[in-house]
């Protein structure tokens, strides 16, 4: 601050902040049409809906296919080579489970299996690199949990969400 410039407190006093408020949109009144079917407007309102479905679904899918990306990087920038054994043996053995499962094409039936992916990965590393993946994979699961709890909740994937933070938490 210079000398002869007045301190914040002094330039304020006296006179309100100008406060930006944020512009709010008028929203269009609804008319309620006065034909005799309300058919056409359940219609338009199940549209919507299955819009809005779709989208949160295209989320949560989203929302599990970067979780696997993000721990597969991680897992080649920690163990390396042997990331992709590790990865390849977990697909596999999550395939027994699960017929055609394929972690880059995920479905709301197979999503939840990225979960018992990265486990099977952790169990497949070298052993001195568990404990990394392990923490790399508490790390994203916490922060995905914590921003999205409404999204995961929706698709009641909060509760394998936890059996699995808590079984690589031992």
């Amino acid at each position: 601050m210079y000398r002869n410039e007045p301190s914040m407190n002094k330039r304020t006093r006296g006179r309100a902040r100008a406060v930006k408020r944020k512009k709010t949109r008028k929203r269009p009144e609804t008319v309620l049409k006065e034909s005799g079917s309300p058919k056409p407007e359940s219609a338009e309102a199940d549209g919507e809906n299955q819009t809005v479905e779709d989208v949160r679904l295209r989320q949560y899918l989203d929302l599990l296919q970067n979780l696997y990306s993000s721990f597969h990087r991680g897992a080649s920038r920690i163990c390396g080579d042997r990331a992709m054994a590790a990865i390849a043996l977990a697909i596999e053995r999550v395939r027994l489970k699960e017929q055609g499962f394929n972690p880059e094409t995920l479905t709301q039936e197979s999503a939840l299996l990225v979960l018992d992916l990265i486990e099977c990965t952790i169990l497949n590393a070298p052993f001195f690199k568990r404990s990394s993946l392990r923490q790399s994979a508490l790390t994203q699961v916490s922060e995905m949990y914590g921003r999205h709890f409404d999204l995961l909740e929706h698709f009641q994937a909060v509760e394998p969400l936890e059996q699995f933070y808590y079984r690589l938490k031992k």
